[in-house]
């Protein structure tokens, strides 16, 4: 049964148009039926993509060149009959996206159309233009980049994509073709050779089968990918084109994996002796790391010797490799595997790995990638035992070779220094990243005489004809900045690090083309809602993080990464220190400054091998500031996470590790696939997380920058509270739970919050004010009652003067002098407060915000200055909400219980005289 309010999106399409209105219905009541009933998605996703199509008809009937795409809304989805139709109405679509987006969730309202077109004709395995699926797969491939062409250019490219896909395994063997030459074409866009074929009325079919121009379209890719559109131009038309290079026909060389088997005949053609030992690694992989492992190493080991038999005319020593195997590629000083190597495809950049892999286990070697590189800086890899990281330096030494042993030998220096300037080994491998990019990717705009120093010279080079390419070099990156190829933190970062570099061989100092502070502001300005998440984009990710920790098949790997993310993103802690906690950094210390026992999370340690003193810990102020410490709220907002991480997640598989391991005290652990004990990567951990939210519709990325100081507990406790409501409720949807729930803009109450206590020292003037809110479980020594809550000030302090100079005219007349403040009503934003999280005085805050926030609010037309006084007024409420909810994490009994006491006692007998004073009035 459609509900009620999809009846009402159905009257909308209506009256934009009667055929669609009556398609609309259709789509949703085949969307109602039962999941064993339907061959399309529920009506949750449904209706949210006719919102997003409705959209985009407001948007038509005002913005944009519409003129098929208003003849379909009048006619209906009938008229996606015709191919050509479709492409047109595809091609406005694209071109609207092109400048704004309008979906909800930012997708391409392309995908939401062929969707619901699917719905409409019943008909799952249904295509659009744009998307070219052939019959033999599930998988389709997204053309639609070639909208920047005529409609017809678009259907002609997709029958053609078609009938190579259709051929047997055609998908799996020419996908990447069809990636490439789609890439091609929209490259050569204004290619003069590319005009004048398409105003001979050529088709693309024309303009592939054409020598001149297909040449054309290859100088438009990496050369890498040749080979690609080489094979799908022979796949297309093998009578005009021959047949491809090689083809290989069912054998019985294959590679198994326990009963499963995958054809290796390129790997026999080349080796029979390379064939058993590649099936003898299989063996042993399957053994220890199981099926997935042991297929995903043929799967490496079969495009590897794809690759290699493309390439056997470029290589040397193959007679040898034929009768000797793998042994082969590491004679003569690993000529053959240097050889394979320099070939450069991505088949061999991503398998290589694997040849290696099968020498060390037949031969019982230790050979690593770096083996056959000639200058590589490594960095060890605090993530596992038996992997390091590196950063290769050989392209750089092919066209700069003093300058690339130049940045080893920087690398070197800052890896090994021991000096109070010295960086992590992250921050240097971020440096020396940065340096290679510099030279290796973005000189390509520099005339070869203005290179030519510094290929002959080195970094001296640098300095020479008055620091030119210094200044070049920084010109070049403050260009980038500008046009928008480089964020503001990586131009900044790639100037500093050239600064860094060139001081460090003493080269002059140069600060032409720095980035504007002018323009910096400008664009800080510009972007400050987008540099931080927003509440919508904490709800999004808060939601996906939920939905995965609820799932039963998430995998303790998968695990890790989400509570990881949800201590980051409710704490705002540096990601660095989090992946680098160890088992003893979770503490619980007696800490005389607070008053009592407390948790403590030791963020950040001492360089050099600095040990905690465990026995001096009674720990004072001094100490926790030592010791690298951190306490309070945030601790408490992730102590939870990762106490489980480290008793449920990371104790099974601790006992595993070797006692002599990096990782045996790591707080977080999980186990690969391959079988190996590793620890979240700083490096990879962004693209971790997000790949493992994507599962759970998450289109937020993660990362850890965008995290205001502070983290964003009190945004994450909200919607983790409602989230948990909504997800009992049986609702499912991120979008609806956005509807639902977020009424609010990011950056506006983020901003709010933040200026709370500027704002409140105007009104209560000439007293300190502070914004931290101290929490306590037990009453501190010393401390006396107040009506909200204890009070730890001695006395004669700048509180009780300010006090004071409020009452002088009063005290002078009666004669007393009072050291202490008696200013009750700023309690809330003074120092020296402390809330106790018990029912007792949650009762007293309650009765606080009803009697004498509320008698404010009651009373407020009486000020001339209505507007301050409104503000003041819900500051003071938002700084008791915010207050409660503190204490509902410590203790949420205590809100419970305090309420109960409000509700059933009235005010607290403290506040009486105010709720008396206020009945009277």
């Amino acid at each position: 049964m459609i509900p009620d309010r999809s009846l009402k999106l159905v009257k909308q399409f209506e009256t934009l148009s009667k055929p669609l209105g009556q398609n609309v219905l259709r789509i949703l009541e085949e969307s109602c039926k039962p999941s064993d009933k339907r061959r399309c998605a529920g009506h949750d996703v449904t209706e949210e993509r006719l919102k997003d199509l409705l959209k985009y008809i407001e948007q038509a009937t005002s913005s944009f060149n519409s003129i098929h795409f208003l003849r379909f809304v009048e006619t209906g989805f009938d008229l996606l009959k015709d191919k050509i139709e479709w492409a047109r109405v595809e091609k406005e679509l694209y071109e609207v996206e092109a400048v704004q987006v309008y979906t909800r969730r930012k997708g391409s309202i392309l995908a939401s159309l062929i969707h619901l077109a699917k719905t409409y004709f019943d008909d799952p395995s249904l295509s659009s233009p744009s998307r070219v699926r052939s019959s033999t797969s599930d998988l389709s491939i997204d053309i639609s980049k070639l909208y920047i062409y005529s409609a017809e250019t678009v259907v002609d490219c997709s029958d053609l994509f078609l009938n190579v896909l259709k051929k047997p395994n055609g998908y799996n063997k020419y996908k990447s073709g069809v990636h490439w030459i789609s890439q091609a074409l929209v490259n050569a866009k204004g290619d003069e050779a590319l005009k004048r074929a398409f105003e001979k009325k050529k088709t693309v079919v024309d303009i592939i089968d054409d020598d001149t121009t297909f040449e054309m379209l290859k100088s438009k890719i990496p050369s890498d990918n040749h080979s690609r559109i080489i094979k799908f131009r022979s796949a297309h038309n093998p009578q005009l084109h021959g047949l491809e290079s090689k083809s290989a026909k069912k054998s019985s060389h294959v590679l198994k994996a326990g009963n499963i088997k995958r054809g290796a005949v390129w790997i026999y053609e080349l080796s029979p002796v390379w064939f058993i030992q590649c099936q003898e690694y299989v063996n042993e992989v399957h053994k220890t790391r199981g099926k997935t492992a042991a297929l995903s190493a043929i799967t490496r080991l079969t495009k590897l010797g794809s690759a290699i038999y493309d390439h056997k005319n470029k290589l040397p020593d193959l007679k040898d490799f034929k009768s000797e195997g793998v042994l082969a590629f590491y004679k003569n000083g690993h000529s053959l595997a240097k050889s394979v190597y320099q070939i450069k495809e991505k088949r061999v950049a991503d398998t290589l790995g694997e040849l290696i892999a099968v020498h060390n286990y037949v031969y019982g070697s230790d050979w690593k990638i770096t083996s056959l590189l000639n200058l590589v800086v490594k960095f060890d890899n605090e993530s596992s035992d038996d992997s390091e990281n590196h950063i290769v330096l050989d392209p750089l030494l092919d066209k700069f070779p003093h300058l690339a042993q130049s940045i080893f030998d920087f690398a070197q220096y800052e890896l090994n220094r021991i000096d109070g300037d010295k960086n992590s080994r992250n921050t240097v491998f971020s440096q020396v990243s940065i340096l290679k990019n510099i030279f290796k990717n973005h000189l390509g705009t520099l005339r070869k005489a203005e290179v030519k120093p510094l290929q002959e010279h080195g970094v001296e080079g640098l300095a020479m004809n008055d620091c030119r390419l210094i200044k070049k070099i920084r010109f070049i990156i403050r260009d980038k900045y500008q046009t928008g190829e480089f964020t503001l933190q990586t131009a900044r970062f790639s100037q500093s690090v050239l600064s860094l570099f060139c001081d460090h061989f003493n080269l002059p100092k140069v600060k032409s083309y720095s980035i504007s502070k002018t323009k910096r502001k400008a664009n800080e300005d510009k972007n400050k809602a987008s540099d931080y998440y927003s509440l919508r984009d904490v709800a999004s990710l808060a939601y996906s993080i939920e939905v995965g920790l609820l799932d039963n098949s998430l995998s303790s790997k998968d695990e890790l990464f989400l509570r990881l993310g949800r201590v980051l993103l409710k704490t705002g802690w540096n990601l660095d220190p989090v992946l680098m906690l160890e088992i003893d950094d979770l503490l619980k210390l007696d800490a005389p400054i607070i008053g009592k026992t407390t948790n403590f999370v030791r963020l950040f340690k001492k360089r050099a091998g600095y040990k905690t003193q465990f026995y001096e810990f009674n720990i004072d102020e001094k100490g926790i500031e030592k010791e690298g410490l951190v306490f309070g709220k945030e601790v408490t907002n992730a102590l939870s996470d990762l106490e489980y991480i480290r008793d449920k997640i990371s104790a099974r598989i601790r006992p595993s590790l070797k006692e002599n391991s990096k990782l045996k005290y790591r707080l977080s652990l999980y186990r690969a696939s391959n079988g190996r004990i590793y620890s979240p990567s700083f490096n990879n951990f962004n693209s971790q997380i997000n790949q493992i939210l994507r599962k759970y519709e998450c289109s937020i990325s993660f990362n850890v920058q965008r995290i205001r100081k502070g983290g964003l507990n009190y945004v994450y406790k909200s919607y983790a509270k409602k989230f948990k409501k909504y997800y009992e409720a049986g609702q499912h949807s991120l979008s609806v739970f956005l509807d639902v729930y977020l009424r609010d803009d990011g950056l506006e109450s983020e901003e709010t919050i933040s200026s709370a206590t500027s704002i409140m020292a105007d009104y209560f003037t000439g007293r300190p004010l502070a914004e931290e809110i101290i929490i306590v479980t037990d009453i501190p020594p010393e401390s006396k009652q107040t009506p909200s809550g204890r009070c730890v000030s001695t006395g004669n302090d700048e509180e009780a003067e300010a006090f004071m100079k409020l009452r002088r005219r009063l005290n002078r007349e009666s004669g007393s002098d009072n050291s202490q403040c008696g200013d009750f009503n700023a309690c809330l934003f003074c120092r020296h407060y402390r809330l106790v999280a018990d029912a007792e005085h949650v009762w007293r805050l309650l009765s606080y915000q009803s009697y004498v926030v509320g008698e404010m609010e009651r009373g407020i037309s009486d000020y001339e200055s209505s507007t301050d006084q409104s503000e003041y007024i819900n500051l003071l409420n938002k700084r008791v909400e915010k207050i409660l909810a503190d204490v509902e994490e410590i203790n949420s009994a205590a809100v419970r219980d305090g309420e109960y006491e409000f509700k059933t006692k009235g005010c607290h007998k403290d506040w009486a005289f105010f709720a008396s004073f206020g009945s009277e009035s």
